[in-house]
């Protein structure tokens, strides 16, 4: 599992599975500010991908 951070105050929003094999992007209020944010998560294994280009 893996922690998604709001981008406004930098607390966690909500928890991710890490088995997704797809981006996940969502929007959501956080229950710490409460601003709706979005938050995106990507696989590890396509951020290495993007790195090398």
């Amino acid at each position: 599992m893996e922690r998604l951070k709001c981008p406004r105050c930098g607390k966690r929003v909500m928890d991710i599975r890490t088995e997704s094999p797809k981006p996940v992007e969502a929007q959501t209020r956080c229950p710490s500010c409460n601003h709706i944010v979005t938050v995106y998560w990507e696989p590890k294994s396509k951020r290495k991908e993007k790195d090398k280009e």
